[in-house]
């Protein structure tokens, strides 16, 4: 069975081309049987087009390179941080097993200085931490904390 992004029907990888409405965060079929989630959408330098970087479902990682290189070039994580420009509030689950904070917290080391805020999130959900909006105390947690980051 093929996950789907709730409210969508899934839809081949290769569908990105004919312009079709995909957006970051759907889970898409892959040539080779597979299925990953698209983590960018947009231009590549020295390439004509829109392309799409799809991660690869962790079963299938090993068949991928996974490394957002396009042609042999590097990409740069630390640098593609740098240019976020928006305020960021990042809260990953302090009991997520998939991304663990101490990632976030990475990721938030690499923003320039006063761009992201990073404050781990104390629900027993793990990943699912704040959603689907089933625990009133995650609920209230992230009321609060949005509240802050944008000055209600």
């Amino acid at each position: 069975m093929t996950p789907t992004t709730p409210g969508r029907t899934p839809r081949a990888a290769s569908a990105l081309v004919g312009g079709d409405d995909f957006v970051v965060g759907d889970l898409v079929d892959v040539p080779g049987n597979m299925y990953g989630t698209v983590r960018f959408i947009g231009p590549v330098q020295g390439k004509k087009g829109t392309f799409a970087g799809v991660e690869l479902h962790s079963d299938f990682a090993p068949r991928g390179k996974n490394s957002g290189d396009v042609d042999g070039t590097a990409t740069d994580f630390e640098l593609a941080m740098r240019s976020i420009k928006a305020k960021m509030l990042v809260l990953p689950g302090q009991t997520d097993l998939y991304f663990p904070p101490e990632d976030s917290e990475y990721e938030v080391k690499c923003m320039s200085p006063g761009i992201g805020t990073c404050v781990a999130f104390p629900s027993i959900w793990g990943h699912w931490a704040g959603g689907p909006g089933q625990s009133t105390e995650d609920v209230k947690w992230l009321d609060a904390k949005l509240r802050v980051f944008f000055g209600d």
